[in-house]
């Protein structure tokens, strides 16, 4: 008998549990809304760690505060999704609490994330967004981060000492501050438009990055001490804010005041319709210290998810069916339904 009880629990202990996914709509004007719930936050409440909440654009911004206190992947359609007839989902602002280690946050418009944990959240990922209008604050509780292929439009990264963390294939009207750790990593990010890309960055590794008119050093040289800066682009910086390495600052590999020719025309701003993607003589291109692209269009994390013209979508990592054709609108009892769905595959 006793042999027979741990064969049932080892069999309990390998079965597969399978996460939730749970659905929201603020447009309730919809006949059968596709939202489970109103609110995000009344979709976190109603989840399990490790479920996913699915959130449907609407015409109608969320405006909404959610906390999270638990594991869970969020996902938005993205702040410029193709789908034809395709929202986007508009308004938050996601507090990160006690226990939300693992999280997944992508694909949202007008967004800002702060921490307020008191205890110790690891591997957060923010991805694919559109960040606006006061950014990402961690703090010192964070260890071990994302940040990757958000737009930043009017809100920065506040770092605050959080350690392990990646902040790659951003574009950044906007600035990174605040940070003590030899573990930060900024790589293949793209600043732009006037004024200083960081304030208070101490012991950084920054790597191929592109500064076009963006300063990677403010006037007096101090805004960033004790960092490696390799293979980095400059161009068209205050004086001599864009010579790399400068102050107390070490590295090589650095492309210094030289255009590096996107394939779209530059302005001032961040909009993901400019085509940001490196023209094929580019001295960006294929220059970074890992043998890719230097700026957003390289490293581990492109930031374009489809080839030229397509522009940055924030399209979240998850199948999207882009039409779906009936050729009837019934069929009799017991007869056959042929239904036509078009999808497509995102990384």
């Amino acid at each position: 008998m006793k042999k027979i009880l741990l064969f049932v629990i080892a069999l309990i202990s390998i079965t597969p549990v399978f996460a939730g996914v749970l659905t929201v709509s603020n447009n309730t004007a919809l006949p059968g809304s596709p939202g489970q719930y109103t609110t995000v936050q009344a979709a976190v409440n109603a989840s399990f760690a490790g479920d996913t909440i699915l959130v449907h654009g609407s015409s109608i911004a969320y405006n909404e505060g959610v906390t999270v206190n638990k594991k869970l992947i969020i996902r938005g359609p993205g702040f410029y999704p193709q789908s034809s007839n395709a929202s986007i989902a508009n308004g938050f602002t996601i507090t990160i609490s006690n226990n939300s280690s693992n999280t997944i946050i992508e694909g949202f418009y007008n967004m800002y994330v702060y921490c307020t944990n008191t205890n110790p959240v690891t591997n957060l990922i923010i991805r694919r967004n559109f960040i606006s209008p006061y950014g990402i604050g961690l703090n010192v509780n964070i260890n071990g981060s994302i940040i990757e292929n958000n737009v930043f439009y009017s809100g920065g990264v506040d770092l605050q000492n959080a350690q392990n963390v990646q902040i790659r294939n951003n574009i950044f009207q906007t600035t990174i501050t605040s940070s003590n750790s030899a573990t930060i990593q900024i790589k293949n990010n793209l600043f732009v438009c006037a004024g200083d890309a960081f304030s208070g960055i101490t012991n950084a590794v920054i790597s191929n990055n592109i500064f076009y008119q963006k300063n990677p050093m403010d006037a007096a040289g101090t805004n960033v001490s004790t960092s490696t800066f390799n293979n980095n682009l400059t161009y068209n910086n205050a004086g001599s804010q864009g010579i790399i390495p400068s102050g107390s600052n070490i590295g090589s590999g650095n492309i210094v005041n030289t255009d590096p020719l996107f394939m779209g025309v530059y302005s001032c701003g961040v909009s993901y319709n400019i085509n940001w993607r490196l023209n094929l003589i580019s001295p960006a291109k294929n220059a970074g210290t890992d043998g890719t692209d230097i700026g957003p269009t390289g490293g581990v994390s492109p930031i374009y998810l489809y080839p030229a013209p397509y522009p940055i979508t924030g399209e979240p990592a998850m199948p999207q069916v882009q039409s779906l054709t009936m050729p009837v609108s019934s069929v009799a009892p017991g007869g056959n339904l042929n239904v036509t769905v078009k999808a497509r595959k995102r990384n």
